[in-house]
């Protein structure tokens, strides 16, 4: 196992004895090297932690911590909430333990229900200075601690995932730590089956050779099943183990959910049919075209495999054998009986030995956001009023994140336009009405008690969580503002 005497983290300019009133959206940042026993006593005193980031400050914010702004990481969190089992029970079961592990705050409290909730902490040897190739560390992490702890998967949260995610430490007296002083290589956390690591640590022998390898199988039972259930009965039967999945996921939140610019989605061919209903009466209906022969049925299954390799990085041989049995079943004609099992298998055996980097599909959907129609429904309204109301929001956060208080309007479209922002002079006056701003230009104090700016702040803020802790600390401000003049 490899060792280091320091890493670089950012960690917060102040530090909390309660994560409860942490002021999420305004915490300050600054990169510190330090130790691992350094990691543990900012933990223990309350401070916060997050990745690094691109800035030519001492001190930066959510403007800077951002994905986009992503600059390096090199301590992966992993967020364990509301399990059965405490924290020492369940690191003692891991292969695999995490550098530091902590119970948060609200563990084993009312809050939690009186679960456990901890975080763990996975040191790397050396810095991850990309985006896609943290977010494969922290899947082949995850795989590692599935692969001790039953139905890990289902209860995790994802939140780790995200570079720009913070982290609170744990001042409370009543807080557990374990420390093990264990680093990590890339290499001890490949992803199951790919016979390939990342492009940073791979060797040039590994590269020439990575054509050669076996797959290995590690669900005997599963390819039991493939040959003696039909495939209907196979893919319900695994399908909580293996769950099927065409697209990357989404997460809706309000009745809508934004489409990240990673997005991936196999694509569907429509037509228009006609259908007859009881009464007689025939109405017209959009259904997917299958696949026939003739139309490249085994290359589209091995670009649906590579797609959804890329979705899951981490998916195993098995998985993606039962996801291409799903895709013949529902989206193939293989009334010729030429899509075997055995085809099956052969593709995706091609699709498990191809390097992940060297997967480059382009992402035909050119969406911003989907809505939720039976959200849209519950509440009254159309698909067509919430994607209006949607397309507002996102138009007034990027006016909002990067719009100047201290200069004009006029100036202020002129810097959008070249920027590559489009939006007329009307928008802006109507933006800066809705949000009390001067359309002449004044100098903000830049302050956390100072409501106009915080108001700007808020459209710069990633996360939901962050922009609902600022509207609480606006909301103080205005109170205290109130008593003052009162």
């Amino acid at each position: 196992m490899p060792m280091i005497n320091s890493f670089t983290l950012s960690v917060s300019a102040q530090k909390y004895a309660d994560k409860n009133s942490i002021p999420w959206a305004t915490v300050k940042y600054h990169h510190e090297e330090m130790s691992i026993r350094k990691f543990v006593e900012l933990i223990k005193q309350g401070y916060c932690f997050c990745q690094c980031f691109n800035t030519n400050h001492t001190e930066f914010g959510v403007r800077e911590k951002r994905d986009d702004n992503f600059k390096s990481a090199q301590m992966v969190f992993v967020d364990v909430d509301d399990v059965a089992i405490p924290m020492n029970e369940f690191v003692a079961q891991l292969t695999k333990k995490p550098t530091v592990a902590y119970t948060t705050p609200n563990n084993h409290t009312e809050k939690s229900h009186w679960l456990y909730r901890f975080r763990l902490c996975y040191l790397m040897e050396e810095p991850i200075t990309t985006i896609t190739d943290y977010s494969r560390t922290y899947d082949a992490v995850i795989l590692s601690v599935s692969k001790d702890i039953p139905n890990f998967q289902k209860m995790k949260d994802n939140c780790g995932r995200k570079p720009s995610q913070q982290f609170g430490g744990n001042a409370r007296t009543d807080s557990e730590l374990i420390e093990t002083d264990n680093v990590y290589s890339f290499s001890d956390f490949p992803f199951e089956n790919n016979n390939v690591s990342f492009s940073f640590y791979k060797s040039e022998t590994e590269k020439t050779h990575r054509g050669k390898t076996d797959i290995v199988i590690t669900d005997a039972d599963f390819m039991d099943d493939l040959n003696r259930l039909s495939p209907i009965d196979l893919i319900d039967k695994y399908r909580y183990k293996y769950p099927y999945f065409c697209h990357t996921e989404l997460h809706f939140e309000n009745g809508y959910a934004i489409i990240p610019k990673d997005y991936q989605e196999i694509y569907r061919s429509w037509y228009m049919d006609t259908y007859e209903k009881d009464n007689g009466s025939v109405i017209k209906v959009s259904v997917i075209k299958k696949h026939r022969d003739g139309d490249g049925r085994r290359k589209k299954l091995f670009i649906a495999g590579l797609i959804m390799k890329q979705i899951q990085p981490t998916i195993t041989y098995e998985h993606l054998l039962c996801n291409l049995i799903y895709e013949r079943l529902y989206y193939y004609d293989n009334s010729d009986k030429a899509l075997t099992n055995e085809v099956l298998k052969g593709i995706a055996k091609n699709v498990v030995k191809t390097p992940i980097e060297d997967i480059h599909l382009q992402n035909r959907n050119k969406k911003r956001f989907v809505v939720d129609k039976a959200y849209c429904a519950m509440q009254g309204i159309t698909a067509n009023t919430m994607k209006n109301r949607v397309r507002k929001m996102l138009k007034d956060e990027e006016i909002g994140s990067v719009y100047d208080c201290s200069k004009s309007v006029s100036e202020n479209k002129r810097l959008m336009n070249e920027m590559g922002i489009k939006v007329g002079k009307t928008k802006l006056y109507d933006w800066c009405k809705e949000n009390g701003i001067n359309t002449k230009g004044v100098e903000i104090e830049k302050t956390n008690n100072n409501v106009l700016y915080q108001l700007q702040l808020y459209y710069t803020i990633p996360t939901r969580e962050d922009k609902i802790a600022l509207l609480k600390q606006i909301e103080n401000t205005k109170q205290t503002m109130t008593k003052a003049v009162a």
